[in-house]
């Protein structure tokens, strides 16, 4: 196992009209995830990208970040997290 690092990540909420809120990771392509709440959708997009940083560390690949975000559509909500892997 390795030791933790601390990473700082943008994510991004979106209230489906439905209800809930998908999220994801603008900088990390295909870390996604969603929940019925707004803190429940943060909690979950944390854990996705723990296991998305915990993959890449574990294969010996560096981690794919991007070097920048698409611009947000208007009705997202950004956040930056705190996510040790």
């Amino acid at each position: 196992m390795y030791p933790a690092e601390a990473y700082e990540a943008e994510v991004r909420l979106h209230p489906e009209p439905t209800g809930g809120y998908s999220a994801y990771a603008p900088l990390l392509p295909g870390v996604a995830s969603q929940g019925e709440t707004l803190p429940e959708a943060l909690a979950n997009i944390k854990e996705a990208l723990l296991a998305a940083i915990e993959s890449y560390r574990e294969s010996g690949c560096a981690i794919p970040w991007l070097a920048e975000a698409p611009a947000p559509e208007k009705d997202e909500i950004q956040k930056w997290i705190v996510v040790r892997g």
